[in-house]
């Protein structure tokens, strides 16, 4: 093998490996996608049945085989896989199973917000008609004071009354 062949291969493996890890974090994005869509991972044949997430599964859905990531070159994208799917699993559902809890949880968490909201509305309210009480009671009284001439109006120092 000479010079050139040699470096026409290392260009080629070079080539197919970015290639193949273009596939995974690609896969790996319209997999974040479906979940985001659909609250859980969905079978890619079956949008409405459950499928479990796994390293496998991403390399499947790359185009991979199973051992890709076991080689000892891959090591460092072994890992942006497993940190990814660990995040994925921590932050959301990726089963129908946890995506229905989550949904009954978050009904629940918007429940009790509406409740104290309302509750809150409703002392403010109340408050409101309160205050417009002591409103109508104070300009009562101020037009009595008024009327019965004990109240003298201020004149500022430009001569208008304030």
């Amino acid at each position: 093998m000479t010079g050139q062949d040699g470096a026409a291969l290392a260009s080629y493996h070079h080539r197919r490996q970015e290639d193949a890890r273009t596939a995974l974090l690609s896969a790996l994005g319209k997999i974040e996608a479906e979940i985001a869509e659909h609250g859980f991972y969905p079978d890619p044949e079956d949008r409405d049945k459950p499928c479990r997430l796994s390293q496998a599964e991403v390399l499947r859905r790359a185009g991979l085989s199973e051992s890709y990531l076991r080689n000892a070159r891959n090591k460092s994208l072994r890992k942006i896989v497993q940190d990814r799917l660990r995040a994925l699993s921590k932050r959301s559902a990726t089963t129908k199973a946890e995506a229905g809890k989550l949904r009954q949880d978050t009904l629940r968490y918007y429940e009790q917000a509406l409740k104290q909201v309302s509750a809150q509305a409703l002392r403010w309210k109340t408050d409101k008609a309160e205050l417009e009480e002591k409103i109508r009671n104070l300009e009562a009284q101020i037009a009595g004071l008024q009327g019965a001439g004990n109240v003298v109006g201020f004149h500022s120092r430009d001569g208008e009354p304030s």
